[in-house]
Protein backbone atom coordinates (compact mmCIF):
# COMPACT_ATOMS: atom_id res chain seq x y z
CA UNK A 1 0.00 0.00 0.00
CA UNK A 2 2.87 2.38 0.81
CA UNK A 3 4.60 1.65 -2.52
CA UNK A 4 1.40 2.47 -4.42
CA UNK A 5 0.81 5.70 -2.43
CA UNK A 6 -2.32 4.35 -0.70
CA UNK A 7 -0.80 4.61 2.75
CA UNK A 8 1.67 7.03 4.38
CA UNK A 9 3.84 6.17 7.32
CA UNK A 10 6.79 8.11 8.75
CA UNK A 11 8.23 4.83 10.01
CA UNK A 12 8.10 3.14 6.61
CA UNK A 13 9.53 6.29 4.98
CA UNK A 14 12.41 6.14 7.48
CA UNK A 15 13.08 2.47 6.71
CA UNK A 16 13.07 3.19 2.96
CA UNK A 17 15.43 6.17 3.38
CA UNK A 18 17.78 4.16 5.63
CA UNK A 19 18.00 1.27 3.18
CA UNK A 20 18.75 3.72 0.37
CA UNK A 21 21.48 5.46 2.42
CA UNK A 22 23.27 2.22 3.24
CA UNK A 23 23.25 0.96 -0.32
CA UNK A 24 20.50 -1.64 0.10
CA UNK A 25 17.86 0.02 -2.06
CA UNK A 26 17.41 -3.22 -4.00
CA UNK A 27 16.06 -4.86 -0.85
CA UNK A 28 13.42 -2.12 -0.73
CA UNK A 29 12.56 -2.22 -4.40
CA UNK A 30 12.38 -6.03 -4.67
CA UNK A 31 10.70 -6.92 -1.39
CA UNK A 32 8.43 -9.51 -2.94
CA UNK A 33 11.15 -11.26 -4.97
CA UNK A 34 14.00 -11.42 -2.46
CA UNK A 35 14.34 -14.38 -0.18
CA UNK A 36 16.77 -13.08 2.42
CA UNK A 37 17.51 -14.68 5.71
CA UNK A 38 16.09 -12.35 8.38
CA UNK A 39 19.18 -12.95 10.53
CA UNK A 40 21.53 -12.10 7.66
CA UNK A 41 19.48 -9.03 6.69
CA UNK A 42 19.46 -7.72 10.25
CA UNK A 43 23.22 -8.20 10.64
CA UNK A 44 23.90 -6.63 7.22
CA UNK A 45 21.85 -3.53 8.07
CA UNK A 46 23.48 -3.27 11.50
CA UNK A 47 26.99 -3.55 9.98
CA UNK A 48 26.24 -0.99 7.25
CA UNK A 49 24.83 1.49 9.78
CA UNK A 50 27.86 1.05 12.02
CA UNK A 51 30.27 1.45 9.10
CA UNK A 52 28.48 4.64 8.01
CA UNK A 53 28.59 6.01 11.54
CA UNK A 54 32.33 5.28 11.92
CA UNK A 55 33.07 6.87 8.56
CA UNK A 56 31.07 9.94 9.57
CA UNK A 57 32.90 10.06 12.93
CA UNK A 58 36.33 10.02 11.24
CA UNK A 59 35.22 12.70 8.80
CA UNK A 60 33.93 14.95 11.57
CA UNK A 61 37.04 14.78 13.77
CA UNK A 62 39.29 15.30 10.73
CA UNK A 63 37.46 18.37 9.42
CA UNK A 64 36.29 20.28 12.49
CA UNK A 65 38.84 22.63 14.06
CA UNK A 66 37.39 22.12 17.53
CA UNK A 67 38.69 18.53 17.45
CA UNK A 68 42.37 19.36 16.84
CA UNK A 69 43.48 18.07 20.24
CA UNK A 70 40.87 15.33 20.41
CA UNK A 71 42.25 13.63 17.32
CA UNK A 72 45.72 13.63 18.92
CA UNK A 73 44.63 11.22 21.63
CA UNK A 74 41.78 9.51 19.82
CA UNK A 75 43.30 8.06 16.64
CA UNK A 76 40.88 5.14 16.31
CA UNK A 77 37.19 4.53 16.80
CA UNK A 78 36.37 2.49 19.89
CA UNK A 79 35.94 2.61 23.63
CA UNK A 80 38.88 4.05 25.52
CA UNK A 81 40.63 2.08 28.27
CA UNK A 82 40.04 4.74 30.93
CA UNK A 83 36.28 4.13 30.83
CA UNK A 84 36.73 0.69 32.37
CA UNK A 85 39.96 1.57 34.20
CA UNK A 86 38.76 4.53 36.27
CA UNK A 87 35.86 4.91 38.70
CA UNK A 88 32.79 6.24 36.89
CA UNK A 89 32.96 9.77 38.35
CA UNK A 90 36.59 10.18 37.24
CA UNK A 91 35.96 8.64 33.82
CA UNK A 92 33.18 11.20 33.31
CA UNK A 93 35.53 14.08 34.25
CA UNK A 94 38.15 12.83 31.83
CA UNK A 95 35.59 12.30 29.08
CA UNK A 96 34.31 15.86 29.50
CA UNK A 97 37.82 17.25 29.25
CA UNK A 98 38.57 15.19 26.15
CA UNK A 99 35.33 16.02 24.35
CA UNK A 100 35.50 19.85 24.60
CA UNK A 101 32.97 19.89 27.45
CA UNK A 102 35.22 21.94 29.72
CA UNK A 103 36.08 25.46 30.87
CA UNK A 104 39.16 25.94 28.67
CA UNK A 105 39.17 29.22 26.70
CA UNK A 106 39.42 27.35 23.38
CA UNK A 107 36.05 25.75 24.10
CA UNK A 108 34.32 28.32 26.29
CA UNK A 109 34.95 31.25 23.93
CA UNK A 110 33.68 29.47 20.83
CA UNK A 111 30.15 30.08 22.14
CA UNK A 112 30.95 33.80 22.04
CA UNK A 113 32.14 33.45 18.42
CA UNK A 114 35.70 34.43 19.31
CA UNK A 115 38.06 33.23 16.54
CA UNK A 116 40.13 30.22 17.63
CA UNK A 117 43.45 32.05 17.38
CA UNK A 118 42.14 34.66 19.86
CA UNK A 119 41.10 32.21 22.58
CA UNK A 120 44.27 32.88 24.56
CA UNK A 121 45.19 31.53 28.00
CA UNK A 122 44.64 34.21 30.65
CA UNK A 123 46.71 32.39 33.30
CA UNK A 124 50.12 33.02 31.71
CA UNK A 125 52.09 35.36 29.47
CA UNK A 126 52.84 32.81 26.72
CA UNK A 127 50.12 34.22 24.44
CA UNK A 128 49.10 30.69 23.36
CA UNK A 129 45.67 29.29 22.64
CA UNK A 130 44.18 28.00 25.89
CA UNK A 131 43.56 24.46 24.73
CA UNK A 132 44.00 21.00 26.27
CA UNK A 133 47.62 20.67 25.17
CA UNK A 134 48.58 24.09 26.55
CA UNK A 135 47.15 23.44 30.01
CA UNK A 136 48.40 19.87 30.30
CA UNK A 137 51.96 20.56 29.17
CA UNK A 138 52.87 24.22 28.72
CA UNK A 139 51.10 26.75 30.95
CA UNK A 140 53.60 27.91 33.63
CA UNK A 141 50.72 28.76 35.98
CA UNK A 142 50.19 25.03 36.57
CA UNK A 143 53.87 23.94 36.72
CA UNK A 144 53.93 22.90 40.39
CA UNK A 145 50.74 20.88 40.19
CA UNK A 146 51.78 19.44 36.81
CA UNK A 147 55.06 18.15 38.28
CA UNK A 148 53.13 16.46 41.09
CA UNK A 149 50.59 14.80 38.81
CA UNK A 150 52.17 14.12 35.42
CA UNK A 151 55.30 11.94 35.12
CA UNK A 152 58.42 13.57 33.69
CA UNK A 153 58.40 11.44 30.54
CA UNK A 154 55.26 13.25 29.36
CA UNK A 155 56.32 16.73 30.53
CA UNK A 156 59.75 16.76 28.85
CA UNK A 157 59.44 17.83 25.22
CA UNK A 158 55.70 17.16 25.00
CA UNK A 159 54.25 16.26 21.62
CA UNK A 160 51.21 14.59 20.06
CA UNK A 161 52.63 11.09 20.59
CA UNK A 162 53.20 11.68 24.31
CA UNK A 163 49.80 13.35 24.53
CA UNK A 164 48.24 10.17 23.13
CA UNK A 165 50.32 7.91 25.41
CA UNK A 166 49.35 9.94 28.48
CA UNK A 167 45.66 9.47 27.76
CA UNK A 168 46.23 5.74 27.27
CA UNK A 169 48.52 5.13 30.24
CA UNK A 170 48.17 2.92 33.33
CA UNK A 171 45.59 3.39 36.08
CA UNK A 172 47.92 5.20 38.50
CA UNK A 173 48.95 7.76 35.87
CA UNK A 174 45.33 8.17 34.73
CA UNK A 175 44.20 8.85 38.30
CA UNK A 176 46.86 11.56 38.67
CA UNK A 177 46.00 12.99 35.26
CA UNK A 178 42.33 13.20 36.21
CA UNK A 179 43.29 14.93 39.47
CA UNK A 180 45.37 17.46 37.51
CA UNK A 181 42.58 18.07 35.00
CA UNK A 182 40.11 18.61 37.86
CA UNK A 183 42.53 21.14 39.39
CA UNK A 184 42.88 23.00 36.06
CA UNK A 185 39.10 23.08 35.59
CA UNK A 186 38.53 24.54 39.06
CA UNK A 187 41.20 27.22 38.49
CA UNK A 188 39.58 28.25 35.21
CA UNK A 189 36.05 28.64 36.59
Amino acid sequence: MYIYNRYESPYIAFVKKTLQEIGMNDAWLNQENISLSPVWFKEKVKRCLLDNYIQSWYSTIDQESMYINYRMFKPAFGQERYISLLPTNLAIKLARFRTTNNMLPVNKLRFENVPRNERICQKCEMNEIGDEFHYLFCCPFFDIKRRACIPGFYRIRPNAIKFNKLFNSNKKTMLKLTHFIDFVQKELQ
